[in-house]
């Protein structure tokens, strides 16, 4: 792989983390979960996620303001809590990125199955486009690590541009912009925030790989604490307010946000606009890609 001092700019760094938690890809799929559990608390319990991440990554920031390196939590663990503790950190990290790995591979490749087959009208075979995927990812990744990042950069803000402008044009069609029900917590209780705060922290996985870029990150003990910070603030506002906006105007539907498989492509029938759905899952076919190649890096 083509390691270069300092070669990443402060915008790719934070993308690393940024397409590490791939949050394009969270409406999709946590965000339907998380609501069955926390109902008109689901924007809370993501509210919830995000103030306790940032507790964990200004932890981790107490670390990483001091010292640049690639071995992320596994050198930091090590430091704190002794050798021990280090290396079940680091089997803990590389079981984690692989299996986050190959579940991007496989959702890119069923992403692009589904686009093939509405599009082209072409039947094509799933174990071919995991394994086009991996060689693609790969190759990029060992090719030049800048190259891997502003990838990952411009792939993530294409993905959430085209959800944000479907987000914001549902919510401008609504007689009104508040949710009473949503906002005053109707039929919440702890419970169902609780349950739903465990899924809406997994949708934060991978945030602080950035962490390990420390000697390739230009300013790595300014650059890194700072891209920590940042990929968790923008995330997680970004998941507030897309589940607070599709449970306010998914609400009534059939089906119900909780059993609805895609809910941004509803969303876009919903607004009179169904190519935009198509459009997204193409976003979010990126998006996957992204954070399998962030994975790897």
């Amino acid at each position: 792989m083509s390691f270069k001092r300092g070669v990443l700019t402060p915008l790719e760094t934070l993308a690393q983390s940024i397409a590490g938690i791939a949050p394009s890809a969270t409406p999709g799929m946590l965000i339907p979960i998380v609501f069955g559990f926390a109902g008109n608390g689901t924007w809370l319990a993501y509210l919830l996620a995000t103030i306790g991440m940032l507790f964990t990554a200004q932890c981790i920031n107490v670390f990483a303001s001091r010292q640049a390196c690639h071995g992320s939590l596994y050198t930091f663990v090590s430091q704190g809590l002794g050798a021990r503790a280090g290396i079940y950190t680091g089997w803990a990290m590389l079981f984690a990125y692989i299996f986050c790995g190959a579940v991007c591979v496989t959702e890119f490749a069923l992403f692009a199955i589904s686009l093939t087959h509405d599009f082209l009208h072409l039947s094509v075979n799933g174990y071919l486009m995991m394994l086009a995927s991996t060689l693609i990812t790969g190759y990029i990744a060992i090719k030049n690590i800048k190259l891997s990042a502003s990838l990952m950069l411009w792939l993530e803000l294409l993905s959430i541009s085209l959800i944000l402008l479907v987000v914001v044009i549902a919510l401008g069609k609504q007689d009104t912009a508040m949710d009473l029900q949503q906002l005053k917590l109707s039929t919440v209780n702890f419970e169902n925030v609780r349950m739903g705060l465990t899924l809406a922290i997994f949708g934060f996985v991978a945030f602080e790989s950035a962490a390990s870029l420390g000697f390739e990150a230009a300013d790595p003990l300014k650059s890194v604490p700072r891209a920590l910070l940042m990929s968790v603030m923008l995330s997680g506002g970004f998941f507030v307010f897309v589940s607070y906006v599709m449970v306010f105007c998914l609400r009534g539907q059939v089906p119900g946000l909780a059993q609805c498989s895609t809910p941004l492509l509803a969303l876009s029938s919903l607004i009179g606009m169904p190519v935009l759905g198509h459009f997204i899952d193409a976003g979010i076919m990126l998006s996957f890609f992204a954070a399998g190649l962030a994975n790897l890096n």
